[in-house]
């Protein structure tokens, strides 16, 4: 056993250079021993007292960090190394902690035996003193070499960072001023700018849409924005801005806001996610334009052409009944000569021309009268919706300014199959109707009040328009609906024969209950399927005078 030790000293590089005999003598000091992996030799900040060589396997040399929690490695020692050497010559506590990787072999040399070497042999302990002192020079040596390529290191990491502080500076300056031209560039925008986060909370308001909404940026922070909008488009918006988000769709739509003040104007909102280099949806983009006046520009464009589109049709129903009203002129002048001569068979055949003429004028009248003639265009229609729409479009007109209008929207109103246009007109005629029952109205509150329902049941939505006005005199409602009726100074009873036709057109029934002075309601009732067939509409008889079907 003794002569293995001496060979295994002898291939450690800090006993080469003793003699056969010196290292016979050491190995009778040394301990032969075998730990298992992880084993804990020492901990850092014990007292020291063994030095240890490895004969085998890999001891770790750890240092616990200056900021605390995980240990540090400071190296990894192997077969042929060894460590602990300071507990051999001062008495000062382990600088790190020494722990076995995997198995090991030692040879330990207490520090003990290593003084009684140096009373017994004072030449021997002197040489192990002066091959540690050696290592430790050496040691000493690549620290000092360790410390000035750290020190290197550290002044090229601080030029490093003056470098990328002077950039980072150079380039939050740019972002700055890019911040405020793009600020300036959003507070200038004729549009309204509305930003929010993934919930849809608003981040960010410019100054059109303070000036759109009435509201300052501080008092719509961090709220939804759909509530900037009107209650029954909400769903509906909702509904279109989540496709979108989901989808990376452009949203585009024409959509009735709120003010602060509760007032109602149209915009065009178009609306797009904001996602991340990654794909991530980080909020989304809003821009919205006011196209109330341009709304009502188209419409003022709209009956101007229909004007003059009836200026043109007038001259053909003139051109047309011209003809019919010289066949009456030509048979009337020379009726008196048939009649003075007794010509009975004459006077018959002039008669009968002329109740031919008035029989096709009042076919030709009936015709131009028809709205059945005219393409119907049904598509889907949230009633709720397109009546905000109306009433934001109509309440600016003088007529209407002085009026209060109540409104109250079934929130399960389903789409109905509809023609716009048709309702535009219905709809358009019953504001219209109120507003000339409110003109005289003084004693008591103006006030339109517009409401819808569902009716499951009867597969139909109820729509009812009441207003505060003067009523409809007893006997003037079983002939509202008749043609040319009309009880205004100036009317010519087209309005409410328009609105039968629309609702007649859509398969619907229309009712009126009045009390005078106390005010007039009437009821439509509009199927949601479009009808299975679109007919002439008929005329009604004396039972059918306040109620269509």
């Amino acid at each position: 056993m003794s002569e293995l030790m001496t060979e295994l000293l002898a291939s450690i590089p800090i006993f080469a250079r003793f003699s056969g005999q010196q290292l016979n003598n050491i190995s009778r000091l040394m301990e032969k021993r075998r730990y298992p992996a992880d084993h804990l030799l020492f901990e850092e900040g014990s007292s020291g007292d063994t030095f240890y060589v490895i004969i085998s396997g890999e001891v770790e040399i750890q240092k616990e960090s200056a900021e605390g929690g995980d240990k540090v490695t400071l190296a990894v020692r192997g077969s042929g190394d060894f460590f602990g050497e300071m507990a051999l010559i001062q008495n000062a506590p382990r600088f790190a902690s020494a722990k076995t990787v995997q198995e090991c072999q030692m040879l330990e040399l207490p520090k003990q035996r290593f003084l009684s070497l140096l009373g017994s042999n004072p030449v021997l302990a002197n040489q192990i003193m002066g091959a540690l002192s050696y290592r430790l020079r050496e040691s000493d040596l690549h620290l000092i070499e360790d410390l000035k390529r750290k020190n290197r290191e550290l002044r090229e990491a601080y030029d490093l960072q003056m470098r990328l502080a002077s950039e980072l500076q150079k380039s939050n300056q740019q972002l700055q001023e890019a911040k405020e031209f793009l600020d300036r560039i959003i507070s200038a925008t004729p549009n309204a700018i509305i930003v929010t986060d993934p919930k849809g909370e608003i981040v960010t308001f410019n100054e059109t849409a303070t000036r759109f909404f009435g509201y300052p940026l501080e008092e719509v922070k961090g709220k939804n924005a759909i509530v900037l909008f009107a209650e029954t488009a909400h769903s509906s918006l909702q509904e279109s801005i989540d496709r979108a988000l989901r989808q990376n769709l452009l949203v585009r739509e024409e959509i009735t806001a709120q003010r602060r003040d509760g007032s109602y104007f149209l915009t065009q909102l178009t609306a797009t996610g904001l996602r991340d280099e990654g794909g991530l949806t980080i909020g989304a983009l809003a821009i919205i334009d006011d196209i109330t006046e341009e709304k009502n520009l188209e419409r003022q464009a709209l009956e101007l052409e229909q004007m003059a589109s009836r200026g043109e049709m007038a001259a053909e129903v003139a051109h047309e009944l011209n003809n019919y009203i010289s066949i009456l002129g030509g048979n009337l002048e020379l009726l008196p000569y048939a009649m003075a001569k007794g010509e009975s068979l004459k006077i018959k055949e002039k008669l009968g021309a002329m109740r031919e003429a008035i029989d096709k004028m009042t076919l030709f009248t009936e015709n131009l009268m028809s709205l059945s003639q005219q393409k119907v265009n049904f598509v889907p229609c949230n009633l709720s919706l397109f009546l905000d729409n109306e009433l934001a479009f109509i309440k600016p007109q003088a007529r209407f300014r002085q009026i209060h209008f109540r409104t109250s929207w079934d929130p399960n109103l389903p789409a109905i199959q509809a023609d716009p246009n048709r309702l535009q007109q219905l709809f358009y005629n019953l504001f219209n109707n109120a507003a000339d029952a409110l003109s005289d109205v003084e004693s008591r509150k103006r006030e339109i009040s517009v409401s819808t329902r569902f009716l499951p049941q009867q597969g139909m939505v109820e729509i009812e328009v009441t207003d505060t006005g003067a009523g409809i005199k007893r006997e003037h409602l079983d002939h509202l609906f008749e043609k040319r009726f009309t009880t205004k100074p100036k009317g010519h009873g087209f309005g409410l024969l328009t609105i039968k036709r629309v609702v007649q057109v859509h398969g619907g029934e229309i009712s009126v209950e009045s009390e005078e002075e106390v005010g007039t309601t009437f009821t439509v009732l509009l199927p949601i399927k479009r009808p299975v067939e679109t007919l002439k509409p008929k005329e009604f008889t004396s039972s059918e005078k306040v109620r269509i079907s």
